[in-house]
């Protein structure tokens, strides 16, 4: 079995592909963590706003989304990057449309 950082590189190459294609605002970051057996990954999609752009009286929307993503080792073992990376794509797209 490859090394658990490559594969972690190969599933973030792949999902900040799809994700150019889809928003390129879109902040990635990709770690990796145990979270018992149970769990696969953890994905969390949230709003930033950039501090250079604060103002209370300004209602300009000066944001970007964050999508952080921590993924079990063990998940590889069943799943390949390109399948993972699919599968946070469609979560991203689907937590996007609740964001909105």
């Amino acid at each position: 079995m490859k090394r658990i950082d490559e594969l972690i590189g190969q599933t973030e190459d792949e999902l900040n592909r799809k994700l150019s294609g889809h928003d390129r605002s879109v902040q990635l970051n990709i770690n990796h963590g145990l979270m018992g057996q149970r769990r696969n990954y953890h994905a969390v999609l949230s709003k930033q706003m950039t501090l250079e752009d604060f103002d209370e009286d300004n209602e300009i929307d000066h944001s970007f989304f964050v999508y952080d993503i921590v993924i079990n080792p063990r998940t590889f073992k069943k799943t390949s990057p390109t399948v993972l990376a699919n599968l946070l794509f469609t979560m991203y797209k689907h937590k996007r449309e609740i964001e909105q």
